[in-house]
């Protein structure tokens, strides 16, 4: 399924857009860099995805590789959860979870950061982390804003994953 951005506007240097969420839908977030800056000559771009102030799991493009997609968030060494809307959880305690607490800017919202710099292999025998990242319940209070769709993780799927390797933002390597 494709969805179609709406209300495209930039606000500083940053684009941003509205689009339909469908209950129960997977999606995919594309990003392209259409134009890169002599400052990013010779680096490597890492994205880097938040739903709802949550962050999940980056990917790394290489040089030369102006665009990348991302689908899934990585829960096992050859499976990943993939993107999906759902509906938000909510909670009428008063006294919900600092833990779980989300900004209500972040609600509702996915934002991807790209920085620049550079990608150090690792050794393939190093153990990866895997997190499956959920948010908590928010109080029902937000429901009333219009906060009910929320971005997250859905079912799983077995993928290839490639070996993942550590990134080096352009501020503390120097790019030669």
């Amino acid at each position: 399924m494709q969805f179609h951005a709406y209300h495209t506007w930039a606000d500083q240097d940053f684009p941003r857009c509205w689009i339909p969420s469908v209950e129960g839908a997977n999606f995919q977030i594309h990003w392209e860099v259409l134009d890169r800056t002599p400052m990013t000559a010779g680096c490597c771009s890492c994205a880097t995805p938040y739903f709802d102030g949550v962050k999940l799991k980056s990917k790394i493009a290489p040089n030369g590789k102006n665009k990348g997609r991302l689908y899934g968030h990585p829960v096992a060494p050859s499976t990943i959860r993939l993107y999906q809307f759902g509906k938000r959880t909510f909670t009428d305690e008063e006294d919900t979870s600092v833990a779980n607490a989300m900004a209500v800017e972040d609600l509702g919202t996915i934002r991807l950061k790209i920085e620049w710099g550079k990608c150090v292999q690792k050794d393939k025998r190093t153990l990866r982390r895997f997190t499956d990242p959920k948010p908590g319940p928010v109080h029902e209070k937000l429901a009333k804003r219009g906060f009910w769709d929320s971005a997250g993780l859905g079912q799983t799927a077995e993928v290839h994953l490639p070996a993942f390797g550590k990134f080096i933002r352009k501020e503390e390597v120097n790019i030669v």
